[in-house]
């Protein structure tokens, strides 16, 4: 059972700024990681986790939150406030009978299937295919 660690991952800017997620909490099963930018309402936030269901299937579960965040003044008073959030949820579900290289496969064509060019032009400009 890999330990929580931090996580470092680039986003998708022309020259990939690396983020570092750094370990949070873990509660009931849920681990929880965040990058740190001096604004805790402001920061990214990382979680996964891995759970048995009642039939024995393993459901995995990743989240990443985005917040933006913008000062906004009320009653004379310029506060930081989160204005949106970008959320991404991946779920996958494996049969208890499920093999390690089918994982890995599921695992590598959803990370794939998100580089694709046509999927990440749909993505990146809010068009549905037709």
């Amino acid at each position: 059972m890999p330990q929580l660690a931090a996580v470092t991952i680039n986003d998708g800017k022309a020259t990939p700024v690396a983020h570092t997620f750094q370990p949070r909490d873990i509660v009931s099963g849920v681990a929880t990681l965040t990058e740190g930018t001096g604004i805790p309402i402001g920061e990214n936030q990382l979680s996964f986790s891995i759970a048995k269901t009642a039939s024995g299937r393993r459901n995995v579960k990743m989240k990443l939150i985005i917040p933006i965040v913008q000062d906004v003044v009320v009653a004379g008073i310029s506060r930081p406030t989160v204005v949106r959030n970008t959320t991404v949820n991946v779920d996958l579900s494996f049969a208890e009978d499920s093999s390690t290289a089918e994982r890995k496969d599921a695992r590598a064509l959803t990370a794939n299937a998100l580089n694709h060019a046509l999927l990440a032009s749909a993505i990146n400009e809010l068009q549905a295919l037709y």
